[in-house]
């Protein structure tokens, strides 16, 4: 009766929630292990008979094996949306996981690349030599311009650019569609990267592709945006996510409102944009110390 409980939710979430392929694979695995743990420890052959007693034995168990707070605070969240999809389907009386307190992980601060660095990126990039080149080039200036996912970026399909009224349609997560408006030097740039690839004969559906008409993935992406941020920034960290969160920060210091930048990214909640706040006020510190008289 197990495996078709865990299979029913895992359908449950990719067909009707529309979560990632990612995101159902940490489901499966941390469900999957409670299990194991339930029948090693206890002999209990289902997961829906589980009891409070249980879920924190297990838990107490991953905490003595120096699990992190995030990954631990993910499993419980596992186990409560779990048990929350059975009691809706009738299937047990109560949630065992219902009051388990998760830990509490340190808020961080995104972090992000200078204007003036992020600018030294964009205006000075090399020539490019190849169309490889060319295609990084413009994949960067997109992932920035528009702070666009990785995932979004290279899931984009040419129709999904509209160089006559400046616009990308983007899907984000569960299928949401946005439109994101862009700049006249990223039409440009798209423009430019769209005839090379017409003139090399590369073609493709996908808007960013390898000269041999592949789909980009997302290793080969972080790997290219770490090469050209590692050469020309100072930043400590630099992932193409990094472009996400300076793209934010700079709209935030340049007094965009929080509203227009979460409809950018693409934000469910006001509150997952409202963290790029934090940031702007340490920068207020930063240019208060450096600058007042009296400092």
């Amino acid at each position: 009766m197990t495996e078709p409980l865990i299979s029913q939710f895992l359908n449950y979430l990719s067909y009707q929630r529309k979560y990632s392929q990612h995101s159902i694979i940490s489901y499966r695995t941390d469900l999957l292990q409670f299990e194991n743990y339930l029948k090693e420890s206890f002999e209990i052959a289902s997961i829906h008979l589980a009891e409070r007693v249980h879920v924190r034995s297990w838990l107490s168990q991953l905490n003595s094996n120096n699990i992190s707070p995030a990954t631990l605070k993910r499993k419980v969240s596992s186990l409560k949306s779990f048990y929350n999809f059975l009691m809706r389907e009738t299937l047990i009386q109560f949630n065992p996981a219902a009051r388990i307190a998760t830990p509490k992980l340190p808020k961080r601060l995104p972090v992000f690349v200078s204007q003036k660095e992020i600018n030294q990126v964009l205006d000075n990039s090399p020539e490019p030599l190849s169309f490889n080149e060319i295609m990084i080039t413009t994949l960067i200036a997109a992932l920035y311009h528009t702070g666009m996912r990785l995932s979004e970026c290279i899931n984009l399909l040419e129709t999904n650019v509209d160089l006559e009224r400046k616009t990308i349609k983007v899907l984000g997560k569960r299928n949401k569609e946005r439109y994101i408006p862009i700049t006249q030097e990223l039409n440009d740039l798209f423009n430019a990267y769209l005839q090379q690839k017409k003139l090399e004969n590369i073609a493709s559906d996908f808007l960013f592709c390898t000269i041999k008409r592949s789909k980009l993935y997302p290793e080969f992406v972080y790997r290219k945006v770490k090469a050209v941020l590692s050469e020309q920034t100072r930043s400590k960290k630099n992932s193409p996510h990094v472009l996400r969160h300076s793209i934010a920060t700079h709209l935030l210091h340049n007094g965009a409102d929080l509203n227009s930048i979460k409809e950018l990214l693409g934000h469910s909640q006001l509150a997952a944009t409202q963290i790029y706040t934090h940031n702007n006020i340490e920068e207020l510190i930063k240019t208060y110390k450096q600058t007042h008289p009296k400092s």
